[in-house]
């Protein structure tokens, strides 16, 4: 009797498609999309003041940052068939910033490194790590 319920299981997941690491790449692409606002900015342990006034408008190749009449636009790109999921950011004129990133939902989590350090591993900025960690919430429009 249990192999009648199994097997037909077994042939549904057999059968099932397993996303390709292109649908993944295109997902999280999509997903990202929009504004976002600051709720937590933390640099080596410590809070990072005036952090509430930021937005970030992540696009399809771009992200900008918006603070006061300033819009700062970088590149940037994703790897989620990485554990964990791998950001890179590249403002102009400056040296690419790498980082890690989990998107759920409604909140996107980003910590990056300083330019020339290690990329991260955890969702954690310790005191004297060079570590930036960055919680924000999708604008609702």
């Amino acid at each position: 009797m249990r192999h009648v319920v199994f097997l037909p299981l077994l042939a549904i997941f057999l059968a099932a498609d397993t996303p390709k690491k292109d649908d993944v790449v295109s997902d999280d692409q999509d997903a990202i999309l929009g504004m976002w606002k600051f709720e937590k900015a933390v640099m080596d342990g410590m809070d990072m003041p005036g952090h509430k006034e930021i937005r970030l408008e992540f696009k399809k190749d771009k992200v900008i940052s918006h603070r006061g009449g300033m819009q700062d636009p970088a590149e940037y790109s994703l790897d989620p068939s990485k554990k964990p999921r791998e950001i890179s950011i590249k403002p102009k004129n400056e040296p690419e910033a790498e980082g890690i990133y989990e998107l759920n939902g409604d909140t996107l989590k980003i910590c990056l490194v300083k330019v020339g350090g290690k990329r991260p591993k955890t969702f954690e900025s310790k005191a004297g790590s060079d570590v930036a960690l960055i919680v924000l919430k999708r604008e609702k429009k």
